[in-house]
């Protein structure tokens, strides 16, 4: 009798979907319907909560001044931070936590979590690695050097690392391999619009120095600094930063400024039409100074979503294992952009398959290679196992 009981109640247990939260700074998980870190979180969200695995947002609050992150060194004084474990947080069968920063009070926080439920798997992602070369002001570098000394005790409480670096364990921890992923639900294909005359190329960008937007207008430059050009090429700038103005000094004194066309920023429906509008896109093209070993930027997912080809110069994490021929690889250092080496390539690509078809095979490639189920498989598989 006692025996059937207990193999009703396991019968029970496996039938039931695994449980779990992810874990965010309120911070970064606010207003999704402008903030891309945001906008991520709810698209993992989603993703996790698939009907064999239950998932819930949880937010935290982080300190949110100098004086918090001081604070945090010492255990006598009161912390700011929200990590406070609790029954009901530990009743779950996992924690999915964005990675804060490290603090005295979220290391108490993962030991009670242990404490409370030892069979709670706890996976922490880390958006980005190595990070700490990133770190320069002066909140950032007290923040790190708490950082670094809490993050030796990661080992002790944390089971997996979800980590986009190709790093097979990161602060003594084995990790699961994940990518930047996208919702691509929210991303329409765009709408065929290629014309012979001219190419118009697309940059949605914020503008940094990494983003390597001098290359292509020292490109353009040269490019039509040729007796003839092979036809004309114009690029479209999406967005502002604190490159802009020097992007269009520079573009006013290499006498490109009508080739250059400065949008700055665009609602959603104006950039679907430069989208329509264009048929050959750039990612990063310095991304090299930022000495990235990799690119796994979130701009290289949304144009491969839209279905639009794009010249890029440092290594795309997804294309190292699933190679791609509707991208061009350009040199990666501070050389101008190679103009008529695109117009080739793009000439070549659209004269010999339809635009609709181009669309369509590298949307196909965005659901099979970064969709936020692809990017999160072995999370999923992970937390599936009972």
């Amino acid at each position: 009798m006692n025996s059937a009981s207990q193999g009703s109640a396991s019968h029970d247990d496996d039938a039931r979907p695994v449980r779990g939260v992810y874990m965010a700074l309120k911070t970064a998980a606010a207003h999704p319907e402008c903030n891309g870190v945001a906008a991520k979180i709810a698209a993992q969200v989603n993703t996790l909560d698939t009907g064999e695995i239950a998932c819930d947002l949880y937010t935290v609050y982080g300190p949110h001044s100098f004086f918090g992150n001081f604070f945090n060194w010492f255990p006598l004084l009161p912390s700011t931070e929200g990590w406070i474990a609790t029954e009901s947080l530990a009743a779950n069968d996992f924690l999915y936590i964005r990675k804060p920063l490290f603090t005295r009070k979220f290391i108490r926080f993962l030991r009670n979590m242990k404490k409370l439920n030892p069979n709670i798997k706890i996976i922490l992602e880390i958006p980005t690695y190595p990070y700490d070369n990133e770190m320069q002001n002066i909140w950032e570098r007290v923040s790190l050097a708490r950082d670094r000394h809490y993050r030796k005790q990661l080992s002790g409480y944390v089971d997996k690392i979800a980590d986009l670096s190709r790093h097979n364990e990161i602060f003594g921890v084995e990790t699961l391999p994940i990518v930047n992923g996208i919702d691509l639900s929210i991303h329409s294909p765009r709408i065929p619009s290629y014309q012979d005359e001219a190419v118009h190329m697309l940059s949605v960008s914020s503008c940094f120095f990494w983003h390597g937007l001098d290359r292509a207008i020292t490109g353009l430059g040269e490019y039509y600094a040729e007796k003839s050009p092979v036809k004309q090429v114009v690029l479209h700038i999406v967005g502002e930063g604190p490159e802009t103005a020097s992007l269009k000094g520079m573009a006013e004194t290499l006498g490109v400024s009508r080739y250059v066309l400065f949008h700055g920023e665009l609602q959603k429906s104006e950039i679907e039409e430069l989208y329509n509008q264009c048929t050959i896109a750039l990612e990063g093209l310095g991304y090299f100074r930022k000495t990235d070993a990799f690119s796994s930027s979130i701009k290289s997912r949304e144009y491969l979503a839209k279905g639009i080809p794009f010249a890029y110069c440092t290594d795309i994490d997804v294309f190292l294992e699933k190679p791609v021929d509707f991208c061009l690889k350009v040199t990666a250092d501070d050389t101008p952009l190679p103009i008529g080496e695109i117009v080739r390539f793009h000439d070549e690509l659209y004269g010999n398959n339809s635009e609709q078809e181009i669309i369509e095979e590298i949307r196909d490639y965005a659901e099979h290679a970064v969709s936020m189920d692809a990017a999160l498989e072995q999370v999923i598989s992970y937390l599936s196992e009972r």
